[in-house]
């Protein structure tokens, strides 16, 4: 019976024992292993093909992971770096031209993350508008995420969704493009 009680006990310690996710895993500042980023940018996405103009809308989640649940809700604001444009397209030996401003508009800029959640309560949202596109031309549009107070760092290139756009005869394609150590869903060959 002693050791019954004693099995029990020790049982009920463990379960009511400190939890390492939200006690950081002992670390001193455990929040600085805290990343807002994009799945999308490694997963890929849909296809979207058009032969009329018009307007794509582009919808995508914002993340977050780290060693500690988030305490409270985390404003995240999405942006765009045409900056970017140059470097992917040295990392990669593309030629992508920087999406020209007047081609798309950023219609939800800013999602939140929900305390204790890991991926935005509703999706961002950019609009490309497909009638300003020049034919056979093929664009980037580097789309970042950061938390809107700068209290929770990015993860490197996981920050920035980069988008191709690819006009060819009177289609349109919007795909996400990633960095080689990411990269599922490529530009194809037509």
């Amino acid at each position: 019976m002693k050791k019954l009680f004693s099995i029990a006990l020790l049982f009920a310690l463990l379960l009511t024992g400190c939890s390492p996710v939200e006690e950081g895993y002992g670390l001193n500042s455990p929040e600085q292993y805290s990343r807002v980023y994009f799945a999308l940018a490694y997963r890929g996405l849909q296809k979207y093909d058009i032969s009329a103009p018009g307007v794509i809308s582009v919808q995508f989640f914002a993340n977050y992971s780290g060693l500690v649940a988030l305490h409270e809700d985390l404003p995240v604001s999405i942006s765009t770096d045409l900056s970017l444009v140059e470097k992917y397209n040295e990392k990669m030996m593309t030629q992508y031209l920087p999406l020209p401003q007047k081609c798309f508009s950023i219609t939800v800029p800013e999602v939140v993350i929900p305390a204790g959640a890991t991926i935005s309560s509703s999706s961002a949202q950019i609009d490309f508008l497909t009638e300003q596109f020049d034919d056979s031309r093929e664009y980037l549009l580097p789309v970042t995420a950061g938390a809107k107070d700068g209290s929770i760092g990015t993860e490197g290139d996981l920050r920035v969704l980069y988008l191709a756009v690819i006009c060819k005869a009177a289609e349109i394609r919007i795909q996400a493009v990633g960095l080689p150590e990411y990269e599922v869903l490529t530009t194809e060959k037509w």
